[in-house]
């Protein structure tokens, strides 16, 4: 497997529950609508998920007694997700490190795969995808968890402008891989039957403080790909461009949030474009 990017969080581990987050809500009825859904038992069905992370979407089915495996090529993330789980249900879960382009297991090794959030950052998305489809067993069923995006909200709005600023100055910020739209596309071209539904919505609260921290400290993957003799001059423009925009630093702001669900089902052996 060539490996043009691999990018892990090994750097934000730590930080991640704390800046990326989902509502306990929000994450306790993910679990119900996978669990209503795919007809889950916890005697027979076995989940995996890849880019696995610190387990937003599989500690709520791991606590309810379902037998999960996970991959991250982050060993903190993984390490992260084990202080997370109670040891009462740790028989359960079942971690590997390994890049989510070549899964280390056998096709047919799943009834329920899930991608959330990861295949964005990686430029070979498709072969990540055609791995994810390829250790589903036929008839299983695939969950792509997606948050789409409110080009009206404040943080939407700041992305754009960093990203216009890096723009200028040379630097191309944008995703190497491929965000919910096309991934929904794909899925809905590959998948025997395939069904959105919305988990849920709700209100994140933040200023511009709030905002700014994201790129002062360097917390999400865009940033860590930015050379430091741009890093400056573009963040203090940024920072200029968020005072004239929200004038008060603790302004009290809404960014609205949505979290939803695609079910593909997969019957005879399918695999992603190449």
């Amino acid at each position: 497997m060539s490996d043009p990017v691999t990018i892990s969080f090994d750097r934000a581990a730590h930080l991640y529950d704390r800046t990326r987050g989902l509502p306990e809500e929000i994450q306790a009825r993910a679990a119900e609508l996978i669990v209503e859904t795919t007809a889950a038992t916890t005697s027979e069905t076995r989940f995996f998920e890849h880019g696995i992370g610190s387990g937003r979407i599989a500690l709520p089915l791991v606590r309810r007694g379902f037998d999960f495996t996970g991959v991250d090529v982050s060993v903190k993330m993984l390490e992260q997700l084990r202080a997370n789980l109670e040891p009462q249900h740790a028989a359960r879960l079942h971690l590997h490190t390994a890049d989510i382009r070549a899964l280390p297991f056998e096709h047919d090794s799943f009834d329920v795969a899930i991608s959330a959030h990861v295949l964005h950052l990686v430029p070979e998305w498709e072969a990540a995808l055609d791995e994810l489809i390829r250790v589903l067993r036929p008839g299983g069923t695939l969950c792509y968890c997606h948050e789409p995006h409110d080009e009206s909200g404040p943080t939407r709005s700041m992305d754009r402008k960093w990203k216009q600023i890096l723009a200028r100055l040379g630097h191309d910020a944008s995703s190497p891989g491929a965000w919910g739209p096309q991934v929904i596309d794909t899925l809905t071209h590959l998948g025997d039957q395939v069904q959105r539904l919305q988990v849920g919505s709700w209100d994140r609260p933040i200023t511009r403080a709030g905002l700014l921290v994201r790129y002062e400290h360097r917390t999400n993957s865009p940033e860590w790909s930015v050379p430091e003799a741009l890093y400056q001059p573009a963040l203090e423009e940024l920072q200029d461009w968020a005072s004239t925009k929200y004038p008060s630093p603790d302004e009290p702001l809404v960014d609205p949030g949505t979290f939803e669900i695609i079910f593909a089902r997969f019957g005879a052996q399918s695999s992603a474009p190449h």
